[in-house]
């Protein structure tokens, strides 16, 4: 898919930014708040053998990776020639990246916007409170970086900065905030691009938004994430950012704080140019509006919403007490794994359970970790280690190719935002034979109280023509429905809505809960032509023959253009709404 330049009009603006968002959260009781402790809380490493561990609240080393410019070998390249050598750039003149055959893989984070004409930096931070009071944010530092550079806006490559330190003045409380929005992109061919002097061979694979509350600390323990190869792999040492910190520099971190969910944060960045593709996230109430830029090429888009909690599971058991499911999948190797640390290494490929301890860090989004997960979910009593506030966003690749057809040329597909531990690593696929849409979650039943269920809810909002074209609909009505779908059997959802308005199908349900559902949305149309040979048979809602079995019965509410179904022994329509 080829990155849009965002010269188009109005309309083509508006599809691009008005599109398949994917929103799905989950709601706590009031009484379930984060603490500092909590979102603080870390594994640590066991010293006697015969232990395993396993880390999925790995989400922080997305954000804590500073700017950087990596130069490795293109396919083509001859490998064991040193002039293909991967490297670390100190800039985008370093001779040792400008070497033939080197390609570059580039992660520029935004500073402020110093003027009203320039691209690719930070407009503005601020936030809502729940009275609807606003709070404008103010820029308080930008951390050093030893990676920082200068970019090339005639390649369409910004400049890169350490991470951004903001303060929110309410009354006399002043909060800090960190946030770590850019881009990364890729240069096919190093040298022949500097050459070029264009943007021809530049592509972006990724936007970054991501915030954090943050106590500034200093000390000389704390150690900036520095960017090395390692056996011929990009590696950053981490060490301070498994101590809490969010972003570090050289003796300062950013120790995270736990955010007021109840507050509404909004980031405005401006772009030189969009990423094509999918997006996921954990923002809640998820919205994106976005503008064109009168007097030059670009656009400024607008990501806003609440902080999502999300459950996070680091655990420890003995191999003694581990399941025959998960041994197998140590058998089969683990990745990000973390050694003992007074272990030798001539012992570091020991097969004896019993006789080596192990870390294993793994992604929050993938078939893997989703399998991983699933294994681990008895030794941990189905509830959270501890309980994590979280406001990010970021490009993925879909890797499926399922949409091309559908949204080739039209830029952003779509975004995903999950407060699960665990979820598919792309966009829902579709499921031909029977029509649905479907996406993988996975998180414990019980938040770490042990008590209080996470309690899932599920907004979709997706473009009409996207669908029509994946579906082959003709122009009339969309309707859907939505089942989840876990090894337990279907939950029932308590609320369902669906409309279409302005070219967007919006539906949102709730009421399921974890541990490890799939999500399957299904549109149909009823009395309309097919013009493709993906055409999905009708069948009676999953969720709904449910209730049946468990005396409950559906209404359909109306306020509106808008639709909820309600399911329960006793349904009511939400206030502001009337039965249909």
């Amino acid at each position: 898919m080829s990155t849009l330049t965002f010269k188009g009009t109005q309309k083509l603006l508006t599809s691009l930014i008005l599109i398949f968002a994917l929103v799905m959260g989950a709601t706590f009781t009031s009484s379930a708040s984060t603490t500092d402790e909590e979102e603080r809380f870390k594994v640590e490493m066991k010293l006697e053998d015969g232990w395993h561990g396993v880390n999925f609240d790995n989400t922080f080393k997305d954000w804590g990776v500073p700017s950087f410019i990596y130069a490795k070998p293109s396919q083509n390249a001859g490998s064991g020639n040193i002039n293909f050598a991967s490297a670390v750039c100190k800039s985008l003149d370093d001779s040792e990246c400008l070497k033939p055959g080197l390609n570059l893989i580039v992660r520029a984070l935004f500073d402020k916007c110093t003027s009203d004409t320039e691209s690719d930096c930070i407009v503005s931070f601020g936030a809502t409170k729940l009275d609807g009071t606003k709070l404008t944010g103010e820029l308080k530092e930008v951390l050093t970086a030893r990676h920082s550079f200068s970019g090339d806006a005639k390649q369409g490559i910004p400049d890169g900065t350490g991470a951004t330190i903001w303060t929110l003045k309410d009354a006399n409380t002043t909060l800090d905030y960190a946030i770590a929005a850019g881009v990364e992109l890729n240069v096919n061919g190093a040298a022949e691009s500097r050459a070029a002097g264009n943007d021809s061979r530049v592509n972006r694979s990724k936007m970054i938004f991501s915030l954090q509350p943050v106590e500034m600390v200093n000390s000389s323990e704390y150690k900036e994430v520095e960017m090395k190869i390692e056996d011929g792999i990009l590696t950053g040492n981490s060490s301070s950012l498994e101590r809490g910190c969010f972003v570090v520099a050289e003796g300062r971190c950013a120790l995270t704080k736990a955010f007021d969910t109840t507050m509404k944060f909004e980031i405005t960045i401006r772009l030189s140019k969009g990423v094509p593709g999918w997006m996921v996230g954990r923002i809640q109430d998820f919205k994106l509006t976005s503008k064109v830029l009168s007097t030059q090429n670009g656009f400024e888009m607008t990501v806003s919403g609440n902080p999502s909690r999300i459950g996070a599971v680091i655990t420890w058991a003995k191999w003694k007490d581990t399941t025959a499911e998960i041994r197998s999948l140590y058998e089969q190797g683990v990745d990000g794994r973390r050694w003992r640390p007074d272990k030798p290494a001539s012992e570091l490929l020991i097969k004896d359970g019993e006789a080596r301890t192990i870390l294993t860090y793994l992604n929050e989004a993938g078939e893997r970790s989703i399998k991983h997960f699933n294994a681990w979910l008895p030794l941990i009593s189905d509830k959270a280690s501890a309980m994590r506030t979280r406001w990010n966003l970021q490009s993925v690749e879909d890797r499926s190719g399922q949409y091309d057809k559908c949204s080739a040329g039209k830029g952003l597909v779509g975004v995903i935002n999950s407060n699960a531990s665990v979820f598919s690593d792309g966009p829902p696929t579709f499921n031909k034979a029977t029509g649905t849409l479907e996406y993988k979650v996975a998180a414990p039943h019980y938040t770490s109280d042990g008590k209080t269920k996470h309690i899932g809810n599920y907004d979709l909002t997706m473009r009409s023509d996207v669908a029509r074209c994946l579906y082959g609909f003709s122009s009339a009505p969309i309707s859907a429905t939505v089942s989840i779908e876990s090894d337990g059997g279907t939950n029932i959802i308590t609320t369902e809505s669906v409309n279409e308005v302005n070219g967007l199908i919006k539906l949102r349900a709730s009421g399921f809960t974890f541990s490890s559902p799939t999500i399957k949305v299904k549109l149909s149309q009823d009395g309309a032509g097919s013009t493709s040979s993906v055409t999905p048979t009708s069948t009676p809602s999953s969720n709904t023959s449910a209730a049946v079995k468990n005396g409950k019965k559906t209404i359909t509410c109306l306020k509106g253009v808008t639709k909820k179904k309600v399911t329960a022994i006793n349904p009511k329509c939400p206030k502001g709404f009337k039965r249909a």
